[in-house]
């Protein structure tokens, strides 16, 4: 996965805004905004299901998702 690649190198990059984890079994890159969100980085195969993880998540603590352009 290419584009997952160089969002790890971005990662590598700017160390502490981003750093990379494990969610239900897949691996993810967070990175923090300067407005307090994330972008989560995932393989394209996978974004449905995380999407689903975070939306289940999101209810249960009384946070909110959402898809930025």
């Amino acid at each position: 996965h290419l584009s997952l690649r160089r969002q790890r190198q971005m990662c590598i990059r700017d160390r502490p805004w981003c750093s990379r984890t494990v969610l239900a079994g897949i691996q993810i890159i967070l990175r923090n905004l300067d407005d307090g969100s994330y972008h989560v980085h995932v393989g394209r195969s996978l974004a449905d299901y995380t999407w689903r993880i975070l939306e289940d998540a999101a209810l249960e603590f009384d946070v909110a998702v959402a898809v930025r352009s």
